[in-house]
């Protein structure tokens, strides 16, 4: 309703789904020479009103995302097809949201206990808004819902402290059987290491450092497999501990700050 009333047009709400984003894309924007391969409708409505992310420019019978790879469909509180939506259908991307979502809210009592001792007044309802966000990002949606009322709790005039207390005894319950799913799916879905190449030429290194420095530029979730391929052949090299600046990024997918340190990287290594 804010949105509407400062003048703009429509409004596309978090956690994002992609295909309702270019569905509402649609409805406004009429190119006046659209290619063939735009014209098809990029998104498919399910029976249950919700749209599944179909690629630009995809044909109508190729296939669309109906349902949850084997595995994500048994995460204990978490609606693995939403989740899969906000990754348009890119199971590596969403298993990787799912792994940064058990590493940066697992220890929320912590988390939020540490924003509530905080000065700044504002740091509680932040930790609340950022769990509420992630949580919605992967589909945990009844974490979601108990985040939000704790967000909601924490910005009011006149806190009330009891009811805080509540809400986050009720946002850790929501919380816990969704950590602890995860850290299952997680060790479980480990895939051990290959065997570092011996000797690796030159040449290929480049190769593959130019090949993730372009993909850190165009933004391309493919950036965290292609940096897998480069940390396995830089191990033993003088270039291994000069990416664990250039993997951070990458794992909290500020690819500008990736590309930033993989070239400070590059420029710091012995030439292999």
């Amino acid at each position: 309703e804010k949105v509407l009333e400062a003048g703009m047009w429509d409004h596309i709400a978090k956690p994002l789904n992609v295909g309702e984003m270019f569905a509402t894309i649609a409805k406004w924007i009429k190119p006046k020479n659209a290619p063939e391969t735009i014209a098809t409708n990029p998104t498919i409505t399910r029976a249950d009103g919700q749209f599944d992310a179909k690629p630009l420019g995809q044909t109508a019978g190729a296939a669309a995302v109906t349902g949850a790879p084997i595995g994500l469909s048994a995460l204990v509180g978490i609606d693995s097809k939403a989740g899969l939506a906000t990754a348009m259908g890119n199971e590596k991307l969403y298993t990787r949201l799912l792994v940064k979502f058990l590493h940066s809210q697992a220890d929320f009592a912590a988390l939020f206990a540490s924003a509530r001792a905080d000065a700044d007044p504002t740091a509680a309802a932040r930790a609340a808004h950022n769990l509420k966000g992630t949580a919605g990002n992967i589909g945990a949606k009844g974490v979601q819902a108990a985040a939000a009322e704790l967000e909601h709790a924490c910005e009011e005039a006149v806190l009330d402290e009891a009811r805080i207390d509540g809400l986050l005894q009720r946002a850790l319950q929501a919380l816990a059987p969704v950590v602890q799913g995860l850290q299952a799916f997680a060790s479980q879905s480990a895939v051990p290491d290959a065997p570092a190449p011996q000797a690796p030429a030159s040449g290929n290194m480049a190769v593959a450092l130019d090949r993730l420095e372009s993909l850190l530029r165009d933004s391309n979730v493919e950036a965290a497999d292609a940096l897998d391929v480069v940390l396995k052949r830089a191990r033993g090299t003088p270039l291994e501990h000069n990416l664990d600046q250039v993997a951070a990024a990458v794992e909290s997918f500020d690819f500008d700050a990736a590309v930033v340190a993989l070239r400070q990287a590059r420029e710091q290594a012995t030439p292999i």
